[in-house]
């Protein structure tokens, strides 16, 4: 599976988050190695790899309280990262 340039730039956010998250900045880690891939032909196992991050990324948007805005507002901002995820996790999954 081929990425384009916005999935790229989702998805190098999605692990940043990911990685923050998980408190782990280690080369060695699984999630490094496939965002050193996001430009190539990605395998069935870096898929999977990009999908545990994705499902994690939204689980995490699905339980944040956002603190102090209005509901209009909570949406605009769920949806902004909420939205690419969702398209990408269904792409994924096409593929495995």
């Amino acid at each position: 599976m081929k990425l384009n340039a916005n999935e790229i730039k989702t998805l190098q956010e999605a692990i940043r988050y990911y990685q923050a998250r998980k408190g782990s900045y280690s080369s060695k880690d699984k999630e490094v190695a496939v965002l050193g891939k996001l430009n190539e032909e990605l395998n069935k196992t870096d898929l999977e790899i990009l999908l545990e991050i994705i499902n994690e990324n939204i689980k995490f948007l699905n339980n944040y309280k956002y603190q102090g805005l209005s509901e209009a507002q909570i949406k605009i901002n769920k949806d902004r990262i909420f939205i690419p995820l969702k398209e990408l996790k269904q792409k994924i999954n096409s593929f495995l």
